[in-house]
């Protein structure tokens, strides 16, 4: 009798381990800022807004855009080379993003780091369903998503003590190093399965582009859980953008021990939910293949009300507990939808399939998400400040006398707390799209595949 594990096809662990040490290094680049951003505020007199732009909207572009065609080509060509090509890029442009002159050229050269990430997530989970049969794929989706709070870990204790060591730029260069290594080995030592390998089938022939839309589109659950997902990455990316930020200017921290405190809660936080979510699915989903979408609803409502609470407690040592216990709750979504999404689409579509997902999630939660969330914030800290908030309180450098820096550290304190808090509630939103999707998607899921 076949186990589980034999089930897995030949070097999938080893793959999976590579994927995910790669998508680590993706997510260290990616959120890097989180930890560098205070840093850059001050040096650079950036306002909350441009700092969402540049965690957000400059990298959203540029990988969600250009994150389509390349998974179409990447169904024609080595995911592999892909794959390999992707982290040199994103790496170098992380690594000049030390050399960067101020926002605008900052601006440009986090867009590059969007253009090699997006060669990266669309490939790789094709690789992975090829790799790994149904019954396997939402854990080994869990495990592979399980990077972005390992990801999230590194760059906030990485970049907290990077950036009172060496500074902002000296951090972007070493952060950028390691991905220059992996690439190779990736490249020399994983084996490349067959598209439908885990499934039974050889080589599919490929899709044109309306097909694939057009498949996803007559399946109801699949734009929900689309939809679903933008919202429930709304409230990650926030955290990630804005989460060291908060807890210095409202808990008044130094920067290593907001790192330190940032990295355990959200990181760990999101590991447990990661790895948790996907092994519940897998049990829940026994029953029926809606239940799959039972976890993602409820841990959604508990995990956008857990981050709300947290971001309004006067104690420390209450928000770290509230935002862990939130962002384990919030990340458990993730395996069973991304899960779910395969099944509605076939070997031959994965890869391009998730990339119209990503654009989706790139676009809303990335693009848009830390930029309306900086301007929320910057609204508010302008309406509670007496006085020209904008020229009194982000002049470069430090020469406001101490009790106007007072004030301005009230206002903005006052500020990052309203944007969280907003960012807090897309998870309700997004509940309410999984339990929508839940409800169609038996039936979307044994729909034959669109001619």
């Amino acid at each position: 009798m076949t186990t589980q594990t034999e089930d897995v096809r030949s070097g999938g662990w080893w793959a999976l381990s590579l994927l995910v040490a790669i998508y680590v290094l993706s997510f260290v680049d990616r959120t890097i800022l989180s930890s560098l951003g205070e840093a850059i505020r001050h040096e650079l007199g950036l306002s909350d807004t441009q700092l969402g732009l540049l965690g957000g909207l400059a990298f959203a572009l540029t990988y969600s855009v250009l994150g389509v065609p390349v998974a179409f080509l990447s169904e024609r060509v080595s995911r592999k080379a892909v794959i390999t090509i992707a982290v040199v890029i994103w790496s170098v442009m992380t690594m000049l993003c030390g050399l960067a002159g101020g926002f605008a050229s900052l601006l440009l050269l986090r867009a590059g780091v969007g253009i090699g990430e997006a060669g990266f997530t669309p490939p790789a989970h094709a690789l992975l369903s090829d790799f790994f049969p149904p019954h396997r794929r939402a854990f080994a989706l869990s495990l592979f998503s399980a990077a972005i709070p390992i990801g999230v870990l590194v760059a906030a204790l990485g970049g907290g003590w990077l950036v009172h060591s060496m500074g902002w730029r000296g951090a972007f260069v070493v952060v950028g190093l390691p991905g220059l290594v992996l690439a190779p080995l990736l490249w020399l030592t994983m084996r490349e399965p067959q598209r439908g390998e885990a499934e039974g089938g050889g080589a599919h022939a490929t899709l044109p582009a309306r097909r694939v839309v057009r498949h996803l589109a007559r399946r109801r659950s699949a734009w929900y859980l689309v939809v679903g997902g933008a919202f429930a990455s709304m409230p990650g990316y926030a955290v990630f953008t804005f989460g060291v930020s908060f807890l210095i200017r409202r808990h008044g921290l130094g920067i290593v021990p907001a790192t330190v405190i940032f990295g355990a809660a959200v990181a760990g936080g999101q590991l447990v939910g990661m790895l948790a979510g996907g092994r519940l699915s897998e049990r829940v989903s026994r029953r029926g293949a809606a239940w799959l979408l039972v976890v993602p609803a409820i841990s959604l409502v508990a995990g956008g009300l857990l981050q709300l609470a947290a971001w309004h407690q006067e104690s420390i040592v209450g928000c770290a507990v509230l935002l862990t216990l939130g962002m384990a709750a919030g990340a458990a979504y993730l395996g069973p939808s991304y899960a779910a999404l395969h099944g509605l689409m076939t070997p031959r579509m994965r890869a391009s399939g998730m990339s119209i997902v990503l654009l989706v999630h790139a676009l809303v939660g990335l693009g848009l998400g830390p930029p309306i969330i900086g301007m929320i914030s910057d609204r508010v800290a302008t309406g509670d400040y007496v006085g020209a908030y904008a020229a009194d309180c982000r002049t470069p450098g430090s020469h406001a006398p101490a009790p106007m820096k007072a004030t301005c550290a009230s206002a903005s304190a006052d500020g990052i707390k309203a944007g969280l808090s907003a960012a807090a509630l897309f998870g309700l939103l997004a509940a309410a799209m999984m339990l929508l999707a839940g409800r169609r998607y038996e039936h979307d899921s044994t729909l034959e595949e669109n001619a």
